[in-house]
């Protein structure tokens, strides 16, 4: 589920929140009632669906013709979706691990990518994105083709999907993000304060993050 759309294609015109867009609807039906938004990486369609689960708010921006986008029950916040967006754009990525400093090159780049045990259909996880190296890229010796990479700021990641990456061999490290940058779903939030968030989100990625091991395919130590 996604929280954080674009009110026109591209990334044109407000980047805001679905409870901004909720609001908007319910205050002026006439002008925002059938408005279609656009995701933030590619700006798919999306259309504002107000859900309640339990006493929960679980609203979110799903793309059209499905019920929830297909990327599970909640989104993981403001700050997360724009972190995830950030790095699937980058064609480096710098990190360090084991005191050691690494720069991935970078072919492809995919956020929530669906991945299953082809043993057992019902062991099954989102990764937050996936890194496709580059055919060049020294770093395929030690983690692959691709690395899985789990953004956590208030969210940990749970073992079973860390079992679950270690199981099905994928290559996967852990960057926290700073706890400041989170913004509870449900606040208002002007488009003046996200755009200073994702400067904030520019100047992280734009330098070697630290990195927490989850799995490689080879010895990194």
């Amino acid at each position: 589920m996604k929280i954080l759309a674009y009110t026109n294609p591209n990334c044109q015109g407000e980047l805001i929140t679905v409870y901004e867009a909720l609001r908007r609807r319910q205050s002026d039906p006439d002008n925002w009632e059938r408005r279609i938004y656009y995701d933030i990486s590619r700006s798919r369609p999306m259309v504002a669906v107000k859900r309640v689960d339990g006493k929960k708010d679980s609203s979110s921006f799903s793309f059209q013709g499905e019920a929830g986008g297909g990327h599970g029950r909640g989104s993981k916040g403001v700050a997360h979706e724009l972190a995830q967006d950030f790095l699937c754009r980058q064609t480096e990525f710098k990190f360090s691990l084991f005191r050691q400093s690494f720069i991935a090159t970078v072919q492809n780049a995919e956020e929530e990518v669906h991945i299953v045990d082809p043993y057992n259909p019902k062991r099954s996880a989102y990764v937050d994105v996936m890194l496709s190296l580059a055919q060049s890229c020294p770093l395929r010796v030690k983690f692959g083709k691709c690395i899985a990479i789990e953004i956590t700021d208030t969210h940990a990641n749970t073992k079973k999907k860390e079992k679950l990456f270690k199981d099905l061999g994928i290559a996967a490290l852990e960057i926290k993000i700073p706890t400041d940058w989170h913004i509870p779903n449900q606040s208002s939030v002007t488009t003046m304060e996200l755009e200073r968030l994702k400067r904030r989100i520019a100047g992280f990625w734009n330098s070697e993050v630290y990195a927490q091991y989850i799995h490689a395919c080879a010895r990194l130590k």
